[in-house]
């Protein structure tokens, strides 16, 4: 399955809907996840 994970389009707002051991559990199940370009860069 291909699973996306979009930027926030708000305002000062950088959230994504995907943790990162999220992203590593449907990995290690053979899914790929792809990133809109920018996502997450401001939440630290």
């Amino acid at each position: 399955m291909i699973i996306g994970v979009p930027r926030e389009i708000k305002k000062d707002e950088y959230r994504v809907a995907l943790l990162p051991v999220g992203a590593e559990l449907l990995r290690q199940d053979n899914h790929r996840i792809v990133f809109q370009k920018g996502a997450g860069l401001g939440c630290g």
